[in-house]
C-alpha cells in the first residue's frame, strides 16, 4: 500500500501518525521515503522517482542535450563567449549591470542595454533592452530617449554613454537598417546575454 501523505514540512514526524491503532495493521514492513512534488524532467530522474511511485515521464530532447552537453556546437559556444565578453565589458565601462539581445539566426545585435534603477527601480537591464525591442517595432512603455541616429541607438543621453557604447549601438542601427530587428514576437527566438540574474520582481 502506498500512501502520499502530504508536504514534509507541513507533516514533521510520523511518529505520531505511527501510534494510530488503525494503522497497526499495515505498517508490518513500514518504510517511509520521499517522493517528488513534481515532475521529472531526466530521464535519471524518471528513473530515481519511479523506485518509490508511479511516474510519469515526457523526456524533452532539449532538456537532454542541454545535460548532455551537445545543445551548442564549437561555432555557437564561441559565438556566445563573445557576446558574453560584450556585456561583461559594457559592465566594466558603464559600471551598470549590462544585456544584449541577439537575434540567432544572423547573431546580429539588436539591443544593448544597461540598468536605469537610479530613475525606476523597475528599470533593470533586461527591461531596458527588452523595451528597446518594443520601441524599434513601434511600442515600448518606458520614457527612455532612445534616438535612432548616425551614432546608432542610444539610451537616454548619449553624452553618458562611452564610446564603446557608441560604438555597439551602431552596429545595432545597422542591423535593423538590414531588417534583422523585425519580427521577435515578445522576444522569441532571440538570446539574451545578461551581466546580472534579473530580479523575480
Amino acid at each position: 500500500l502506498l500512501v502520499i501523505i502530504g508536504k514534509v514540512s507541513l507533516i514533521g514526524n510520523l511518529s505520531c501518525l505511527l501510534k494510530d491503532e488503525r494503522l497497526q495493521q499495515y505498517i508490518e514492513n513500514f518504510i517511509q521515503c520521499f517522493v517528488s512534488d513534481s515532475p521529472p524532467l531526466t530521464r535519471q530522474q524518471f528513473l530515481e522517482a519511479s523506485k518509490f511511485w508511479p511516474v510519469q515521464f515526457h523526456e524533452s530532447k532539449i532538456m537532454k542535450a542541454i545535460i548532455e552537453g551537445t545543445n551548442l556546437n564549437e561555432a555557437e559556444i564561441k559565438q556566445g563567449l563573445e557576446y558574453m565578453h560584450l556585456v561583461q565589458d559594457i559592465f566594466s565601462t558603464e559600471n551598470r549591470s549590462a544585456a544584449v539581445i541577439v537575434n540567432p539566426v544572423d547573431n546580429s545585435i539588436l539591443a544593448v542595454a544597461h540598468d536605469h534603477t537610479e530613475s525606476d527601480p523597475l528599470k533593470h537591464a533586461v527591461m531596458v533592452a527588452i523595451d528597446m525591442i518594443a520601441w524599434q517595432q513601434n511600442g515600448g512603455a518606458y520614457n527612455l530617449k532612445y534616438r535612432k541616429n548616425n551614432d546608432g541607438f542610444c539610451i537616454i543621453d548619449s553624452n553618458h554613454l562611452s564610446n564603446n557604447l557608441l560604438t555597439l549601438n551602431s552596429k545595432v542601427y545597422e542591423n535593423l537598417k538590414s531588417g534583422s530587428g523585425g519580427g521577435g514576437y515578445l522576444c522569441t527566438g532571440y538570446d539574451i546575454y545578461l551581466t546580472h540574474e534579473p530580479c523575480v520582481m
